[in-house]
């Protein structure tokens, strides 16, 4: 007799699962891109206000924690925080790792390309 719920050799198609990504967490520890150009305005330069603000969902930019700086493709934006997808393995960073997904704002954008 059949009743309302599914057998347990039944697979659903199109798994919510397998579709969804991970939601986005925050990172302690990234460095403040803006205050390190403060302190070293000769030997480092940052991306122009201007170039920052024309980003959008699929290009990257470089962030930086631990003195380890790892490329993240963002994904959206969230008020003032971006979120976006770590794209590297790290070696001092044992907790990230690529394919993470983490919150970032602007001012710890230390470089950026347009989509790859």
């Amino acid at each position: 007799m059949a009743s309302g719920r599914f057998h347990q050799d039944h697979v659903r198609p199109n798994n919510r699962k397998a579709r969804t990504k991970s939601r986005p967490r925050a990172v302690e520890g990234l460095t403040n891109a803006r205050l390190v150009a403060f302190e070293f305005p000769e030997t480092f330069k940052l991306p122009a206000y201007a170039q920052i603000k024309k980003l959008k969902p699929g290009d990257f930019v470089k962030l930086e924690r631990n003195c380890e700086r790892f490329w993240v493709r963002i994904d959206g934006f969230v008020g003032r925080k971006w979120h976006g997808t770590v794209t590297s393995n790290m070696e001092l960073n044992d907790d990230l790792s690529a394919g993470d997904s983490i919150y970032f704002m602007r001012k710890h954008i230390y470089d950026l390309e347009r989509g790859r």
